[in-house]
């Protein structure tokens, strides 16, 4: 596995060799991970939240940049529908093509 900032709060994480279904139960637990770090500043309860959008990578079809295209639109679907989840790009899903 190799992760690597794209720029400002975004992150690429690389699991090779795993299906969607593994990479998003991985994408889960950090999340959940991520979101038991929340705290208490005075009088306020700060919340750690993370979106994570997933796409495959299918050899020789398409370029890197493409599968990490298809995350990122993932991504913004995952802050539509609520924040804090985890969204899986897939060209069959009509709402997710749109963006």
């Amino acid at each position: 596995m190799q992760a690597a900032r794209i720029s400002g709060d975004r992150f690429a994480i690389f699991v090779p060799d795993s299906s969607v279904d593994t990479t998003h139960d991985i994408a889960e637990n950090v999340r959940e991970g991520l979101e038991k770090l929340g705290f208490v500043d005075g009088n306020r309860t700060v919340e750690v939240t993370a979106s994570f959008g997933i796409a495959g990578i299918v050899d020789g079809k398409h370029p890197l940049s493409h599968a990490l295209a298809s995350a990122e639109i993932a991504c913004k679907a995952a802050k539509d529908r609520g924040r804090n989840r985890v969204e899986i790009y897939e060209d069959a899903d009509q709402s997710i093509v749109r963006r």
